[in-house]
């Protein structure tokens, strides 16, 4: 009797019990939804930044070919002028072709310059007054003396004051060396064209 009795008997919960099991359960699923969304917050986070990357790369890319084609103009450019023996020579006529191709291309070029074997300047223009003055102590000046091949400096300031990079190529007269052609290529204008997307 006893045991149909007990059987027969319906036991109740207490309130309390009632109500911690419902913060359990509450509490688990607030635990499983801060984890879910914390995985997917890292997932879309980690996906941005990897989305940045990619397109920072084709930027930086895209950069450095427009950089190159502008220097491989003027390095063509510099080449072609070389060849012509009134430069090659600094005749009057040389320095007068010198000054029509800088005024033709001076939104791209700060100065056009000839230079002899030994680093002085023979001609430069539109800074003019710096002809005669000797070069010899900048180091792609050095390096260009003494490989005899074009070459491109680092950014740094012109005798005419310019913030600059230059390119030089070499000119011979006949068969003798006879120096450089260079061009001054304004810093901010690369910078401004090519690097500002960046």
């Amino acid at each position: 009797r006893v045991v149909r009795a007990c059987a027969g008997r319906h036991v109740t919960k207490s309130p309390l019990m009632r109500h911690l099991k419902s913060a359990l359960v509450l509490l688990g699923v607030t635990a499983l939804s801060t984890y879910f969304l914390a995985l997917a917050y890292h997932r879309a986070s980690h996906d941005a930044i990897l989305q940045l990357y990619a397109q920072e790369r084709i930027l930086a890319e895209q950069a450095a070919q427009g950089i190159t084609t502008y220097f491989s103009y003027n390095r063509q450019m510099l080449e072609f002028l070389a060849q012509d023996p009134d430069v090659a020579a600094n005749t009057p006529r040389g320095q007068r072709l010198l000054r029509d191709v800088f005024v033709s291309g001076s939104d791209n070029l700060l100065s056009i310059t000839r230079m002899a074997a030994d680093g002085r300047i023979l001609y430069t223009y539109p800074s003019e007054e710096a002809t005669g003055r000797s070069i010899l102590h900048q180091p792609h000046v050095q390096a260009f003396l003494e490989r005899r091949r074009p070459v491109v400096s680092r950014v740094f300031t012109s005798v005419q004051g310019f913030e600059t990079v230059a390119l030089h190529v070499p000119v011979y007269d006949g068969e003798r060396f006879a120096g450089s052609l260079a061009a001054l290529i304004p810093f901010d204008i690369i910078s401004k064209r090519y690097l500002s997307g960046i």
